[in-house]
C-alpha cells in the first residue's frame, strides 16, 4: 500500500514481469476500471471487468461484471464501503 491511503489499491503478479503491477487512483473521487480477457480460438474474449468508483452517496463501490464476449451477463459481486 502506498504512503497515502487511496480509495483503491490494485496489485497483480504477472508471469514474465519481475515486479508486481500496482496502482491506485490519486484524486479524492478517483476510481479505476480493468478488463480481463482470455484467448478463445486465437481471438480475445472479454470475460470480466472490475470497476472501482465513488458513488453519489460518497461510498466506495467495487463491482465485478461477468461477460460473455461483449455482453454483460451479470454483476456477480458488489461491495460498498464508507470512504
Amino acid at each position: 500500500m502506498p504512503k497515502h491511503v487511496r480509495n483503491f489499491w490494485v496489485s497483480a503478479r504477472v508471469d514474465g514481469k519481475q515486479t508486481r503491477v500496482a496502482f491506485g487512483p490519486v484524486k479524492k473521487d478517483g476510481g479505476f476500471d480493468m478488463t480481463i480477457q482470455i484467448r478463445d480460438r486465437g481471438e480475445p474474449l472479454t470475460v470480466a471487468e472490475v470497476i472501482g468508483s465513488v458513488g453519489d452517496d460518497g461510498k466506495l463501490k467495487l463491482r465485478i461484471n461477468e461477460f460473455n464476449g461483449t455482453k454483460v451477463l451479470k454483476s456477480s459481486f458488489v461491495v460498498a464501503t464508507d470512504r
